[in-house]
């Protein structure tokens, strides 16, 4: 009889994960992980893995934002793409964009299911793109020639 391999990770501010005091570098490792990872009932995040249970807790979220790509025609910006550990990607739904405690950038991922956080370099580059309404104050992007405040 075999039993269910069952592992526990932490995820840093900055995306880093991290096993018994060992940073976990290898892309396809952070590849699965960053895929399949789902938020559990108690706070936790967990991943199924080829046969094993891995559960991470976060110091603030399980996704960090690693980089973001901007596809701009004719200086318009088309689409963002976010970048996560291990190459996963999504694109951003920029109505999900707001401004957390600490002034930290996060946006909705996933459908809508998790918060993602971006990093120092992520933000930046996003920054680049964020004008302010002088008639209001609001600061916003413009994406597909939609203005989306930021929360």
């Amino acid at each position: 009889m075999s039993f269910p391999r069952i592992y526990h990770y932490s995820i840093d501010e900055e995306g880093g994960v991290w096993h018994e005091g060992a940073l976990v570098d290898e892309p396809a490792v952070l590849s699965l992980f960053f895929k399949n990872i789902k938020p559990t009932n108690d706070g936790r995040f967990v991943a199924f893995c080829q046969g094993e249970t891995c559960y991470f807790k976060a110091a603030d979220t399980a996704l960090v934002i690693q980089e973001v790509e901007i596809l701009k025609k004719k200086k318009m910006i088309e689409a963002i793409t976010l970048f996560f550990q291990g190459s996963v990607s999504e694109k951003l739904d920029p109505s999900t964009l707001f401004v957390g405690p600490k002034n930290v950038f996060y946006c909705r991922v996933r459908g809508g299911t998790m918060t993602a956080r971006f990093n120092r370099k992520s933000y930046l580059e996003l920054a680049r793109e964020i004008r302010q309404d002088k008639k209001n104050g609001s600061f916003f992007l413009e994406v597909k020639g939609q203005k989306q405040v930021i929360r």
